[in-house]
C-alpha cells in the first residue's frame, strides 16, 4: 500500500482474495479434493482472520490517531482524514466508545462532522471511566471502517 500511495498516478487498489477458497491442485484426488488456497482475510467459512482488521484499517478513509483525557468526564479523540488509499471526504460516519469490540452498538453514537482528506479533527466524547477505550467508526450503511483499542 505504501508503494501504491507514493505514486500520484495510482488512484485505487483492489485486494484480490478476500476469502480462502477451495481449488483442485494438479494431481488432486477425490480423497483430498478440499485442499484450499489460503490467501484471504476470511477463511472458507466466512470467519475473519487477524489480517482482516489490518486490511480494514489500511482501507479506511479515516484514522483514529489518539485518545486522551480531556475535561472532567470527557475524552478527546483525534481523527484524521486519510491521505492514502482510499482518499475521499467522509460524510455521515458515526463514532462509538466502548469497552469491548463487540458491544459498541449498545453505547452512544456520535455523529462525526464531514472530514476531508488530510483534515484533523478533535472530537469530544464521554469518558466511560473504566480505562478501556475501544473507538469504533462506522459508515452510514453500518459497516465498521475502523476499530482501535486505546488504554
Amino acid at each position: 500500500m505504501g508503494i501504491y500511495e507514493s505514486k500520484d498516478y495510482v488512484e485505487g487498489a483492489i485486494y484480490f482474495d478476500l476469502t480462502d477458497y477451495r481449488t483442485h491442485y494438479p494431481g488432486t484426488s477425490e480423497e483430498n479434493k478440499y485442499r484450499r488456497r489460503i490467501h484471504g482475510v476470511y477463511d472458507m467459512y466466512g470467519n475473519p482472520k487477524p489480517s482482516m482488521k489490518v486490511l480494514r484499517e489500511l482501507s479506511s478513509p479515516v484514522e483514529v490517531q489518539q485518545v486522551r483525557n480531556w475535561k472532567k468526564g470527557k475524552l478527546n479523540v483525534l481523527v484524521f482524514g486519510s491521505m492514502g488509499l482510499p482518499q475521499h471526504t467522509v460524510k455521515g460516519y458515526k463514532l462509538f466508545i466502548s469497552d469491548k469490540t463487540d458491544n459498541y452498538k449498545t453505547t452512544k453514537a456520535y455523529d462525526l462532522p464531514d472530514i476531508k482528506p488530510g483534515e484533523r479533527i478533535n472530537f469530544e466524547v464521554d469518558d466511560l471511566g473504566d480505562g478501556a477505550r475501544i473507538v469504533t467508526i462506522i459508515r452510514p450503511q453500518g459497516y465498521v471502517v475502523s476499530q482501535k483499542s486505546f488504554y
